[in-house]
């Protein structure tokens, strides 16, 4: 009725091993006595199954750990009781419902689910279940939707009564969600009389499974740790749950991650009360507006005050957690480390929390001994809190970040994040040393970061213009690959068996200068220059009509240049529409194709992200030993505004 596997604590087993190496490595007294019998001609089967016997023995004996798997009771071979392993204090329980019943319906599954976890218990002495302290339930591989309902969890308290830690990764049932609270509440009551020594506890997910889980007053350790299986069914943090949470006196660690939105205040609420004897706090991807904004939180705690913070998320959250923190009086007078691993611009939600965005973080910084800030992500602006302004005043608290990401250029109309390394900039500021590419020429270390003029006299290198990195853009494409071609080595008999590759074609010239401002006209003109795109043959005989496959295109109008996608069989075809429609109007055009030497290149907005990240890169690399931070900023800000600007992406 299950299946059992014993995992002892040693080392894992050398593929090489021999008899007499095992032997020699457990020091049997009389190894090489025995050693010598099994070495001779014909050992008789009889000391052949002694040794076996005294091997598992030996084994048995020194398992801590054992692993169950509990199958739907269709076997005529009962569990092997526990006191065959004398020291074992770790089990782990695998439900395998092999049943298509029970996988397909979670009633049924969970019907089951209360025998399985009860069958390695049943009829085994005290004193084997006494030595049980560490319990793992979950659910096999191949069954990973089967969920296990609070009652079954709770019957377990019937048996394990010295249990100090459970680990629950199977998915709780649920069934009526209306009821997750009462169940939740009947399971701890159990768990609080059953295993009163209970002081660690992992569930697979949160929201109102924590109801009522304030019954288990020794816990010290809580975690929510969901399986990647089951990230649907996480839950969410409510002002219910987190006072709950703060009921927990004796908490020390308490870690979760969260998959739904959760509100603002839920997190508020629960870090104002921390437990006094709280340790260390641990929240990961909480999120706390629809738009997706998320946080990550780790506090580390002595005394009942916080004396370490890292942080990653927007810096409005920060504010107010920082506020609230505060007005508690949470935190330390000196905070030992802030650590700022990615900091975002405010959401335009956030500003209206009532709380002096400036004032809040000042006050955060001077309690703190180190700051630490190694990514700024810099949103797009909202009338109440600009996006600019922001990112100067995490600059101005914090210092200069190793890297600055353009969180939300929009090129083409796809978001595409740029991100560049301003390690530079941080040296030029006194910051840290230098990167090993840094310029010859330093800047002065004393110079202030907050400064809005460049340093140095401002003869060095300056920034180029916005326009400028475009037009750089496509220079470096032009020739990167000058020298491909345009025909294909491919015959037709190839894209019978295979699709053509898809190729980029780089235009540039005052060709497009010539090209209407607005979208709909810009998208007429390339569809009256541009030969149509491959036939659809399945497509076209589906809907009964002729269908041309679409291919993206994107213009570039502030750098005079396109790129559009064709197939490799038609990058011929399209150079010579497009020096027939430069001919046409008298203008000029620079064409190459990518593709041909890779057989294939990423769409044109990718293209033109990598592309300008690097110009962007080089640029500041350059310049940073003669400008400020809020220059470089400013300069980052002004590009960005340049990439929205574009027309979306187009299909032609």
């Amino acid at each position: 009725m299950a299946d059992i596997a014993s995992e002892p604590d040693a080392a894992a087993h050398d593929g090489n091993s021999t008899v007499a190496k095992v032997l020699r490595k457990i020091s049997v007294p009389a190894a090489e006595e025995l050693l010598a019998v099994l070495q001779g001609e014909c050992p008789a089967d009889a000391d052949a199954r002694l040794v076996c016997k005294c091997f598992r023995d030996f084994v048995d004996g020194h398992v801590t750990h054992v692993c169950l798997r509990a199958e739907s009771a269709n076997s005529s071979l009962p569990p092997p009781p526990l006191e065959r392993w004398p020291r074992v204090s770790e089990l782990t329980l695998e439900l395998n419902p092999w049943t298509r019943k029970a996988m397909k319906d979670p009633v049924q599954a969970a019907l089951e689910s209360g025998p399985l976890l009860a069958l390695p218990f049943i009829g085994v002495p005290l004193a084997a279940r006494q030595r049980i302290t560490k319990l793992h339930v979950c659910s096999s591989e191949k069954c990973k939707s089967f969920q296990v309902p609070a009652v079954a969890i709770s019957s377990l308290s019937n048996y394990l009564p010295n249990l100090r830690e459970l680990h629950l990764s199977a998915v709780l049932y649920s069934g009526d969600h209306t009821a997750v609270p009462v169940h939740a509440r009947q399971m701890y009551d159990a768990l609080a009389v059953g295993m009163p020594r209970l002081e660690a506890l992992t569930l697979p997910h949160c929201g109102d499974w924590l109801s009522g889980v304030e019954a288990l007053q020794g816990l010290r350790r809580l975690a929510v740790a969901p399986d990647e299986m089951h990230g649907s069914v996480q839950g969410h943090l409510s002002t219910t749950t987190a006072q709950a949470l703060r009921q927990l006196r004796s908490l020390e660690e308490l870690s979760f991650m969260m998959g739904r939105q959760s509100p603002p205040e839920a997190l508020l609420d629960l870090l104002e009360g921390l437990p006094a004897a709280m340790q260390h706090v641990s929240i990961k991807e909480y999120y706390f507006t629809r738009d997706g904004d998320e946080l990550s939180l780790d506090l580390v705690l002595r005394d009942g005050l916080i004396r370490e913070i890292q942080y990653d998320g927007c810096m409005g959250m920060l504010a107010l957690i920082a506020h609230r923190l505060a007005r508690a009086g949470r935190l330390a007078d000196r905070l030992q480390r802030l650590s700022l691993p990615a900091l975002h611009t405010p959401t335009p939600l956030l500003a209206q929390g009532g709380v002096d965005l400036e004032v809040a973080l000042g006050a955060l910084r001077r309690r703190c001994t180190g700051v630490d800030l190694r990514a700024l992500h810099l949103h797009r602006s909202a009338p109440q809190e600009p996006a600019l302004a922001a990112a100067l005043l995490a600059v101005h608290l914090f210092g200069v970040p190793a890297s600055v990401t353009l969180e939300q250029p929009i090129i083409g109309g796809v978001l595409l994040p740029v991100t560049v390394d301003t390690s530079l900039l941080a040296a030029a500021a006194g910051q840290g040393p230098a990167p090993a590419a840094a310029s010859s020429a330093p800047r002065d270390a004393t110079a202030a970061v907050w400064a809005g003029s460049s340093g140095g006299g401002g003869s060095g290198p300056r920034l180029p213009e916005p326009e400028a990195v475009l037009a750089e853009v496509v220079g470096g494409l032009l020739e990167a690959h000058r020298d491909e071609p345009f025909e294909t080595q491919r015959s037709a008999r190839d894209f019978y068996y295979s699709s053509p590759h898809t190729w980029t074609i780089v235009a540039h010239g005052s060709l497009f200068d010539h090209i209407p401002e607005d979208l709909a006209g810009a998208h007429t003109w390339l569809t009256g220059v541009l030969p149509r795109g491959r036939r659809n043959a399945a497509y076209s005989a589906y809907v009964g009509e002729d269908r041309y496959e679409e291919r993206r295109a994107l213009l570039l109008r502030p750098a005079s240049a396109l790129l559009v996608e064709c197939g490799e069989d038609h990058a011929a075809q399209m150079r010579k529409a497009l020096a027939a429609a430069a001919a046409a109007q008298g203008a000029a055009v620079d064409i190459v194709c990518m593709g041909s030497a890779t057989s294939f290149t990423p769409n044109p907005e990718v293209v033109v992200q990598e592309r300008t990240t690097a110009v962007m890169q080089a640029a500041l690399d350059t310049a940073a030993p003669w400008l400020s931070a809020v220059e470089c900023l400013r300069w980052l800000f002004r590009v960005r505004e340049v990439l929205k600007a574009m027309p979306d992406e187009m299909r032609v």
